[in-house]
Protein backbone atom coordinates (compact mmCIF):
# COMPACT_ATOMS: atom_id res chain seq x y z
CA UNK A 1 0.00 0.00 0.00
CA UNK A 2 0.91 3.41 -0.91
CA UNK A 3 1.10 4.82 2.35
CA UNK A 4 2.88 2.98 4.25
CA UNK A 5 6.11 3.10 1.72
CA UNK A 6 8.54 6.07 2.47
CA UNK A 7 8.66 9.02 0.79
CA UNK A 8 11.35 8.17 -1.77
CA UNK A 9 9.51 5.25 -2.93
CA UNK A 10 6.28 7.17 -3.19
CA UNK A 11 8.28 10.40 -4.82
CA UNK A 12 10.35 7.68 -7.05
CA UNK A 13 7.54 6.13 -8.55
CA UNK A 14 5.89 9.15 -9.63
CA UNK A 15 9.09 9.92 -11.21
CA UNK A 16 9.47 6.92 -13.39
CA UNK A 17 6.10 7.14 -14.55
CA UNK A 18 6.38 10.74 -15.69
CA UNK A 19 9.33 9.78 -17.29
CA UNK A 20 7.91 6.72 -18.68
CA UNK A 21 4.84 9.19 -20.17
CA UNK A 22 7.21 11.43 -21.49
CA UNK A 23 9.20 8.92 -22.81
CA UNK A 24 6.22 7.08 -25.18
CA UNK A 25 5.27 10.70 -26.18
CA UNK A 26 8.91 11.57 -28.01
CA UNK A 27 8.85 8.05 -29.36
CA UNK A 28 5.47 8.49 -30.69
CA UNK A 29 6.36 11.74 -31.76
CA UNK A 30 9.15 10.25 -33.98
CA UNK A 31 11.72 11.48 -31.27
CA UNK A 32 13.30 8.44 -30.35
CA UNK A 33 16.38 9.99 -29.03
CA UNK A 34 14.62 12.16 -26.54
CA UNK A 35 12.35 9.22 -25.67
CA UNK A 36 16.18 7.36 -24.77
CA UNK A 37 16.76 10.12 -22.33
CA UNK A 38 13.70 9.80 -20.36
CA UNK A 39 14.23 5.54 -20.43
CA UNK A 40 17.65 5.75 -19.26
CA UNK A 41 17.08 7.94 -16.01
CA UNK A 42 13.94 5.71 -15.20
CA UNK A 43 15.68 2.72 -15.32
CA UNK A 44 18.36 4.07 -12.93
CA UNK A 45 15.40 4.73 -10.42
CA UNK A 46 13.96 1.86 -10.43
CA UNK A 47 17.84 -0.17 -10.11
CA UNK A 48 17.99 1.96 -7.35
CA UNK A 49 15.04 1.33 -5.59
CA UNK A 50 14.76 -2.76 -6.84
CA UNK A 51 11.75 -2.62 -8.62
CA UNK A 52 12.04 -5.26 -11.14
CA UNK A 53 9.51 -5.18 -12.65
CA UNK A 54 9.77 -1.19 -14.05
CA UNK A 55 13.23 -2.48 -14.95
CA UNK A 56 12.15 -5.42 -17.21
CA UNK A 57 10.09 -2.63 -18.45
CA UNK A 58 12.46 -0.20 -18.82
CA UNK A 59 14.55 -2.21 -20.47
CA UNK A 60 12.55 -3.43 -22.74
CA UNK A 61 11.66 0.39 -23.96
CA UNK A 62 15.28 0.97 -24.51
CA UNK A 63 15.43 -2.14 -26.46
CA UNK A 64 12.54 -1.03 -28.45
CA UNK A 65 13.81 2.63 -28.86
CA UNK A 66 17.07 1.31 -30.29
CA UNK A 67 15.44 -1.06 -32.66
CA UNK A 68 13.65 2.27 -34.04
CA UNK A 69 17.21 3.93 -35.04
CA UNK A 70 18.11 0.63 -36.19
CA UNK A 71 20.68 -0.36 -33.73
CA UNK A 72 19.87 -3.44 -33.30
CA UNK A 73 22.98 -4.84 -31.87
CA UNK A 74 22.22 -2.98 -28.92
CA UNK A 75 18.30 -3.60 -28.89
CA UNK A 76 19.53 -7.11 -28.41
CA UNK A 77 21.42 -6.44 -25.42
CA UNK A 78 18.26 -4.68 -23.76
CA UNK A 79 16.27 -6.87 -24.73
CA UNK A 80 18.35 -9.35 -23.08
CA UNK A 81 18.29 -8.50 -20.39
CA UNK A 82 14.34 -7.61 -20.14
CA UNK A 83 14.44 -10.93 -20.56
CA UNK A 84 16.49 -12.35 -17.74
CA UNK A 85 14.46 -10.32 -15.50
CA UNK A 86 10.94 -11.16 -16.64
CA UNK A 87 12.01 -14.84 -16.48
CA UNK A 88 12.87 -14.58 -12.82
CA UNK A 89 9.93 -12.36 -11.67
CA UNK A 90 7.51 -14.56 -13.57
CA UNK A 91 6.06 -12.15 -15.70
CA UNK A 92 4.84 -14.96 -18.86
CA UNK A 93 2.64 -12.15 -20.87
CA UNK A 94 6.08 -10.05 -20.50
CA UNK A 95 7.85 -12.70 -21.36
CA UNK A 96 5.93 -13.34 -24.42
CA UNK A 97 6.46 -9.71 -25.75
CA UNK A 98 10.21 -9.65 -25.34
CA UNK A 99 10.42 -12.85 -27.21
CA UNK A 100 8.62 -10.85 -29.84
CA UNK A 101 11.28 -8.07 -29.64
CA UNK A 102 13.86 -10.32 -30.06
CA UNK A 103 12.24 -12.40 -32.94
CA UNK A 104 11.66 -9.25 -35.07
CA UNK A 105 15.41 -8.16 -33.82
CA UNK A 106 17.07 -10.91 -34.79
CA UNK A 107 14.97 -11.50 -38.32
CA UNK A 108 16.15 -8.06 -38.79
CA UNK A 109 19.87 -9.00 -38.79
CA UNK A 110 19.05 -11.75 -41.33
CA UNK A 111 19.15 -14.41 -39.06
CA UNK A 112 15.83 -15.58 -39.35
CA UNK A 113 16.33 -19.59 -37.70
CA UNK A 114 17.09 -17.83 -34.57
CA UNK A 115 13.63 -15.32 -34.98
CA UNK A 116 12.14 -18.30 -35.56
CA UNK A 117 12.91 -19.64 -32.10
CA UNK A 118 12.04 -16.85 -30.62
CA UNK A 119 8.74 -16.58 -32.63
CA UNK A 120 7.75 -20.11 -31.71
CA UNK A 121 8.39 -19.61 -27.60
CA UNK A 122 6.47 -16.39 -27.84
CA UNK A 123 3.55 -18.25 -29.81
CA UNK A 124 3.73 -20.90 -26.70
CA UNK A 125 3.30 -18.58 -24.24
CA UNK A 126 0.49 -16.24 -26.01
CA UNK A 127 -1.87 -19.82 -26.60
CA UNK A 128 -0.62 -20.47 -22.71
CA UNK A 129 -2.07 -17.30 -21.32
CA UNK A 130 -4.75 -17.26 -23.84
CA UNK A 131 -3.28 -13.94 -25.98
CA UNK A 132 -4.88 -14.77 -29.48
CA UNK A 133 -3.85 -11.20 -30.30
CA UNK A 134 -0.21 -12.08 -29.28
CA UNK A 135 -0.93 -15.65 -31.14
CA UNK A 136 -2.23 -13.88 -33.99
CA UNK A 137 0.88 -11.29 -34.58
CA UNK A 138 3.34 -14.13 -33.49
CA UNK A 139 1.88 -16.27 -36.16
CA UNK A 140 2.51 -13.43 -38.71
CA UNK A 141 5.74 -12.85 -37.62
CA UNK A 142 6.43 -16.76 -38.24
CA UNK A 143 4.82 -15.99 -42.03
CA UNK A 144 7.03 -13.41 -42.31
CA UNK A 145 10.37 -15.64 -41.22
CA UNK A 146 9.44 -18.49 -43.53
CA UNK A 147 8.78 -16.32 -46.48
CA UNK A 148 12.11 -14.25 -45.79
CA UNK A 149 13.56 -18.47 -46.00
CA UNK A 150 11.79 -18.77 -49.34
CA UNK A 151 9.22 -21.19 -47.92
CA UNK A 152 5.98 -19.25 -48.98
CA UNK A 153 3.62 -22.00 -48.84
CA UNK A 154 4.77 -22.36 -45.02
CA UNK A 155 4.53 -18.95 -44.74
CA UNK A 156 1.10 -18.75 -46.32
CA UNK A 157 0.00 -21.65 -43.83
CA UNK A 158 0.48 -19.02 -40.59
CA UNK A 159 -0.82 -15.95 -41.87
CA UNK A 160 -3.70 -17.76 -42.54
CA UNK A 161 -3.71 -19.05 -39.20
CA UNK A 162 -2.67 -15.69 -38.04
CA UNK A 163 -5.91 -14.27 -40.10
CA UNK A 164 -8.47 -17.30 -38.46
CA UNK A 165 -7.80 -16.09 -34.98
CA UNK A 166 -7.64 -12.63 -35.37
CA UNK A 167 -10.74 -11.99 -37.60
CA UNK A 168 -13.39 -13.49 -35.47
CA UNK A 169 -11.90 -11.65 -32.12
CA UNK A 170 -11.84 -8.08 -34.45
CA UNK A 171 -8.57 -7.85 -32.99
CA UNK A 172 -6.58 -5.67 -35.56
CA UNK A 173 -3.05 -7.39 -35.54
CA UNK A 174 -0.15 -4.76 -35.28
CA UNK A 175 3.29 -6.44 -36.60
CA UNK A 176 5.38 -7.05 -39.35
CA UNK A 177 2.54 -8.99 -40.31
CA UNK A 178 1.04 -6.08 -42.00
CA UNK A 179 4.11 -3.49 -42.05
CA UNK A 180 5.25 -2.38 -45.58
CA UNK A 181 8.81 -4.32 -44.61
CA UNK A 182 7.38 -7.26 -45.28
CA UNK A 183 7.04 -6.99 -49.76
CA UNK A 184 7.24 -8.96 -52.77
CA UNK A 185 9.97 -10.58 -53.81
Amino acid sequence: MIADEPIYLITSKITTTALGNLSSAYFDLGQVAKAIGFHEPALVIFRKIGDRQGEGTALGNLGNAYYALGQVEKAIGFHEQALAIVREIGDRQGEGTILVNLGNAYQALGQVEKAIEYHEQALGIAREIGDQRREGTTLGNLGNAYYALGQVEKAIGFHELALAIVRPCGHLVRSYYFSTSYQKR
